[in-house]
Order: C-alpha cells, then sequence, then structure tokens
C-alpha cells in the first residue's frame, strides 16, 4: 500500500480556500484500495504536534504540497514548515525514503508561470533531501478557478485532469519525467485586475474612505 501525504500550506485559517479545495479533490481521486492518504495542514500542524505528522512524512511513498504563492514564493510558514522537517529528520538520524514529491501552487496573478520559482524551490529542496521531485502544477488566477463563470470551469477540468496525472504518476513505476503543467483562466487581463481591485475599493468604502484616500503620502 503506497502511502501518500498531502500538504495543505495556505496561512489563512478559513475551511473554504484554493489550496483546501485542490487538497479535498487530490485525496477523493487517491481514494483507492491501493492507497493510504494522510492530510496535513500546516498551520494546525505547527500549532499542535508537527514531529507526529514529519515522521509521517518520512516514510511517505509520495508527497504533494498545495499551496498560494506568497512574494513570488512559497509561504514563510511553508519554507519554515520545510526547514524544521528537515531537523527533524537530521535529528533523528531519519532517511527520507525516495518519495515522490509533487506541487500544485496557485497564485492572484493571470500568469502561471508566475508560480516557476515557487516550484524550482520545492524542487531544490526534494534534491538536498532526496526526494524524487516528479512535476508542479502552476495556477494563474487561483482565487476564481472554482467559481461558475465559464473560462474557470474550463481551468478547472484542465486541473482535474492535470491532478489525474499526479494520480497516476504515483501509482506508476516508471521514472520517466514529466513537465511542469500550466493552467491559465483566459480572460481579458483588463477584466480580471477590474474585478480584482473591486474588493479592496469595497473594504476602503466600509472603513469610510474613497479610492483617493487610499493613494495618500503617510509622510510629506
Amino acid at each position: 500500500m503506497k502511502k501518500v501525504i498531502l500538504i495543505n500550506g495556505s496561512p489563512r485559517t478559513e475551511e473554504k480556500t484554493t489550496s483546501a479545495e485542490i487538497t479535498g479533490q487530490l485525496e477523493k481521486m487517491l481514494r483507492k484500495p491501493e492507497t493510504e492518504t494522510y492530510t496535513i495542514r500546516v498551520r494546525k500542524s505547527l500549532n499542535s504536534a508537527p514531529e507526529s505528522d514529519y515522521e509521517k512524512m518520512a516514510a511517505a511513498d509520495a508527497i504533494v504540497f498545495t499551496f498560494p504563492l506568497y512574494y513570488f514564493c512559497l509561504p514563510g510558514m511553508v519554507m519554515g514548515y520545510l526547514q524544521n522537517f528537515e531537523m527533524y529528520c537530521r535529528e533523528h538520524k531519519i532517511h527520507p525514503q525516495a518519495a515522490k514529491v509533487y506541487a500544485v501552487i496557485n497564485c492572484g496573478f493571470p500568469e502561471p508561470e508566475i508560480n516557476t520559482e515557487a516550484a524550482r524551490v520545492i524542487s531544490c529542496f526534494c534534491m538536498h533531501m532526496g526526494m524524487q521531485f516528479r512535476f508542479a502544477i502552476l495556477i494563474g488566477a487561483g482565487p476564481v478557478i472554482f467559481q461558475q463563470m465559464p473560462p474557470a470551469v474550463k481551468a478547472r477540468k484542465q486541473l482535474d485532469t492535470a491532478m489525474l496525472q499526479i494520480a497516476d504518476d504515483i501509482g506508476s513505476n516508471a521514472d520517466i519525467m514529466h513537465e511542469n503543467i500550466s493552467i491559465q483562466v483566459k480572460f481579458p487581463q483588463w477584466l480580471y485586475y477590474f474585478f480584482g481591485s473591486l474588493g479592496w475599493k469595497q473594504d476602503a468604502k466600509r472603513n469610510g474612505l474613497t479610492v483617493k484616500d487610499m493613494y495618500r503620502q503617510v509622510y510629506q
């Protein structure tokens, strides 16, 4: 039986996040008699007993990291989690077996390739730990991919296909290398940025501020 660890690296505390949705979908796809899955929420793990989760990660046949892009890289919380995992393995003289590793990264920008550097960080971590980085799914406009607008529905079908590739690769013994998979919600960028800016404008209005107020200089 293959042991698969799904890691939700979203720093947000809400249950309904893009990373949580993706992790849940992956769990359903991997629900097979020959596969045992275990889901780790990084924030929750850090607040409880991460050593128990590190032990499971070290014994895994496959690990799937799912997280949003923060400042063009991994969220700091996830970076710290990886560093702590390395320290745990070193202190306990554990050498993680050659687990297959995948990453599903979503960003707020329309261009999925902006996630490339974050995927490279996961790849370098795998090389350092002796694990096999297989490939990443790079998602542009991640916050809207689970909405019902036609471009998002089309992109979500591509995401389902890409996640099935992860499931198939976990179950396969082939060592053929895979390219990263890019998924983009295709609608005009100006329209995406227009709707994206509505949120902070509404927040400003609720706090008694205008758009002009948001551009004021703090110091003259």
